[in-house]
This record gives structure tokens, sequence and C-alpha cells, in this order.
């Protein structure tokens, strides 16, 4: 399962859990090329606001702990930090048992999910937020989150993309791949970026 595609739901959420306003500076210059929409069968919010009745899965919670990681790599933080959130990602999505209502203490039991990260679940149980992934969305360069969004761009490829050529969207993305940029980064090749050429195109094809 990819952990960090798909967290347009989990941004979606967010932006409907405080009214329709986008929670992070991220989120407002259009990071995200969005089209994945809310996970099946979970995730969607009831009534309106901060008083709204909310089911979760355990699926959107990895989702956006694998997306944390992926956005820590991004910006060359703690690879403790970065591999604390991946163990959280893989241990939520392999659970047998919903998370939604669990208790601290529940959560504790799980192996990889200390205090920290299920503060982090009950506040996103409780207001389909979280504003430690909302400040990493908006510390993240412009664009991190929608390069992270096309196969093969991984979250060292995307911290190369970023800072060593300047590309801050899928389209400037698809122009280094284009024009050979891409192919030059480390471990990249011609082949790897003429395969995420293919992926912008198949992407674009189905939005």
């Amino acid at each position: 399962m990819a952990l960090v595609a798909g967290m347009a739901g989990y941004r979606e959420s967010s932006r409907m859990a405080v009214g329709g306003q986008e929670g992070a500076a991220g989120f407002e210059n259009g990071q995200s090329m969005g089209g994945f929409g809310l996970p099946a069968g979970g995730g969607r919010w009831y009534g309106s606001g901060m008083n709204a009745t909310r089911t979760i899965t355990n699926g959107e919670l990895a989702r956006l702990f694998g997306e944390m990681a992926a956005l820590l790599e991004v910006q060359g933080d703690s690879v403790f930090k970065i591999r604390a959130y991946q163990r959280a990602a893989e241990a939520i999505d392999q659970l047998s048992w919903s998370l939604a209502g669990a208790e601290a203490a529940e959560l504790r039991k799980i192996p990889g999910v200390g205090k920290a990260i299920s503060a982090k679940v009950l506040e996103y149980v409780s207001t389909g937020r979280v504003a430690a992934y909302e400040r990493l969305a908006a510390e993240a360069p412009a664009g991190a989150l929608a390069l992270l969004e096309v196969p093969g761009m991984g979250p060292k490829t995307v911290r190369a993309a970023t800072l060593e050529l300047g590309i801050a969207s899928v389209a400037e993305l698809e122009a280094a791949a284009r024009d050979g940029r891409l192919a030059g980064l480390p471990r990249m090749g011609k082949k790897s970026a003429e395969k995420i050429l293919q992926q912008i195109r198949s992407q674009r094809m189905r939005s």
C-alpha cells in the first residue's frame, strides 16, 4: 500500500474541519495535484464545522503518518524521527481493529505508537487535522506535496529536484524530464526520468 499517495483525502478533510478554509500555506499554494478524494468507506464529516461528527479509517491515519515521514525526509530531518513515523504508519496500516474511538492507553500498546504519535491520532480523530502535519506542509519546499504524489518521486528525489533544480510544480518537473535536467540528478538517469514523464502524462489523462 502506498502510504504517501492519496493524502489529498486528508487535506480535503482538514479543509472541511475548519469550515472550508485551508489550514496550511502549502494547501493555499496548490501543492497537491488532488483528484484522489477521501478514502473509500470512511473519513467523512457529518454536520458542519467543528461541531461535526466524523468517522475515520486506519488507512487514513497510516497515510497521514507516512506523508509526515516523507515530508521530514524531504527537509533532511533526523533519520530516527523519519523512521518513527514510518513505523507508526506501517503498524497502524496492519491493525485488524479500528482506531476510531480508541483511548490513549490503547494506542500506546500498538508497537511503534508512543505518546507523541498517539496524541496526534487523538487530535486527528477529534478535529480532522494534525497541527504538526500542517506545519510540515507549510515548511516544505514549494510543490513538495504535489511532487510526492508522482509515482517514482520519492522523498530523496523530491529534495534533490527542489533544491538542485528549483522545481516547484509538476509542470516544472515535466519540463525538466523533457529537457534532460531531471536525468542529471544523482541516482536518476535517463530511463527513470522517462518513467516519471510517463507517470505525469498518465495522471493528467486520469484527472
